[in-house]
């Protein structure tokens, strides 16, 4: 059991009941993944903040999706062997995947290279790009998904606004990602297959 990992470390996490102790959680979906002794008092760090009442997995790798009842022994990365007593479902119960009264979202690490034409990065004095774009949005339209990818907004965003003035919807990395963006007044973030986006 991971608290009971941290607490043979030392004293700190009985003294709060690990109030005090923050936890990075990069994983897809979040804090989805936190065994529940971790969710429930621990500050969470994560790119995610998703707030369903009744989350579920949304993703479609078998590997990523936290409510499948993971029960082999797996490789950690560092050499040691994680198991599951029980079942990876016992480990982490049920729990919210955020909870904005202690947990805290950061944005994704992309490093400037990835965002060269952004007009944050644009030498100083020089005009702002127009932008000319209402909404813009690149990605997978979910043309061939099913209901369930995406909890079914990319297709509704497609059905409503496709072809519509201002509006600019592509398939998968079109163009030139970071002009697109800078030339875009809004940039629609519409969850996926997964919870990870660098958006």
């Amino acid at each position: 059991d991971a608290v009971d990992r941290v607490r043979a470390l030392g004293p700190h996490w009985d003294r709060s009941a690990g109030r005090d102790h923050i936890v990075l959680l990069s994983h897809d979906e979040g804090g989805c993944w936190a065994p529940r002794g971790v969710a429930a008092n621990a500050i969470i760090l994560s790119h995610w903040g998703r707030m369903d009442a009744q989350p579920h997995s949304s993703s479609r790798y078998m590997a990523d999706n936290w409510e499948s009842d993971w029960k082999s022994s797996i490789r950690a990365p560092d050499g040691a062997v994680w198991s599951f007593e029980g079942g990876s479902r016992r480990m982490i119960g049920h729990h919210p995947c955020y909870d904005p009264a202690k947990d805290i979202v950061v944005p994704v690490f992309k490093p400037p290279s990835a965002l060269t034409s952004s007009p944050f990065l644009r030498p100083p004095g020089s005009p702002s790009p127009p932008r000319k774009t209402l909404a813009y949005f690149s990605g997978n339209l979910a043309g061939n998904e099913p209901a369930k990818y995406s909890r079914g907004i990319r297709h509704r965003l497609v059905a409503a606004f496709r072809g519509k003035d201002g509006w600019r919807l592509v398939g998968n990395r079109g163009g030139d990602y970071g002009r697109d963006l800078s030339t875009s007044e809004f940039c629609i973030v519409p969850p996926g297959g997964d919870g990870w986006s660098s958006r």
